[in-house]
């Protein structure tokens, strides 16, 4: 086979190298040069060849599991195939400074990344929401980001509450994770109306946030419509046609178009301060 390079084989052909030692899905060498070929060439190449389609840019899961090398060369394909393609990329930590498998990384340098998911402002976010940190602790965290993330950066960095890998954001933030529970045991857990109501109102009250600050306020399909659900595979359920939350569709529409149609939302500085524990202050301003 002319792909049998790409593989690493400790007993052909049934033992191989697994990403996460799943058998289903096969590990590539990301340092085959073959393989680098496949994806980057410009004339024929995975990742031009899409671009070139019409696509926006590559969404890279686990980037940190990807080399270094293997981003910038992947950066390059893209950028060289259409230059306002968007490279992003699933990183939970500070995406200015973390270390992976004992690699020190940098992805905000614009060499490899243009933007993260924000895991750490959600992680923050929901914290002060469900009063288990202060608004000085999430000001904190807010002028932290401001502080180490190159303005480009900071301006695209993927905000987000609602995501497939964690539970839906409205039981989250309603305390109803449910995670100790067996996984068939939680196929079909609902929320009661109280905590349905406390869920939504934070939901609204973090997307204010989200949408207060610079970078790209994130929707996961379904939350505002009300979707419900536990840890995967639960959080990934289908959306709810005909029976949509109508009030919450808009109150999230609301807040979409007024970060739509304010340049100061969208491009203004910021300044993050917190006047008690419970009142988080944002101020945007621009000239």
């Amino acid at each position: 086979s002319p792909y049998f390079s790409w593989f690493t084989f400790f007993k052909y052909p049934d033992y191989y190298k697994c990403w996460w030692n799943i058998p289903t899905l096969t590990e590539v060498r990301k340092d085959d040069p073959h393989y680098r070929f496949f994806l980057f060439n410009p004339e024929t190449g995975i990742v031009p060849f899409w671009l070139k389609k019409g696509a926006s840019g590559w969404r890279l899961d686990v980037a940190d599991e990807l080399p270094m090398d293997f981003l910038r060369e992947l950066r390059k394909a893209a950028k060289d195939a259409k230059s306002d393609a968007a490279i992003l990329g699933e990183v939970w930590e500070d995406a200015s400074n973390k270390v992976s498998y004992n690699v020190p990384r940098s992805y905000c340098l614009g060499d490899t990344l243009d933007s993260v998911m924000n895991y750490p402002l959600r992680e923050g976010i929901i914290s002060f929401l469900t009063y288990q940190s202060s608004a000085y602790q999430l000001a904190r965290l807010i002028r932290h980001q401001q502080e180490v993330y190159p303005a480009p950066f900071h301006y695209a960095a993927m905000n987000l509450l609602g995501s497939h890998d964690r539970a839906r954001i409205i039981n989250v933030l309603a305390g109803c994770e449910w995670d100790h529970l067996p996984r068939e045991e939680r196929a079909n857990l609902r929320l009661t109306q109280e905590q349905y109501r406390l869920g939504t109102e934070r939901f609204v009250k973090g997307m204010e946030i989200l949408c207060a600050l610079p970078g790209a306020p994130t929707l996961y399909y379904g939350d505002e419509a009300g979707l419900q659900g536990t840890a995967d595979p639960y959080n990934r359920g289908t959306f709810p046609w005909g029976r949509e939350d109508v009030k919450l569709q808009s109150a999230i529409r609301a807040l979409f178009h007024k970060r739509r149609n304010s340049p100061v939302l969208q491009t203004g500085y910021l300044e993050a301060t917190a006047l008690n524990d419970d009142t988080l202050i944002i101020r945007r301003w621009i000239e």
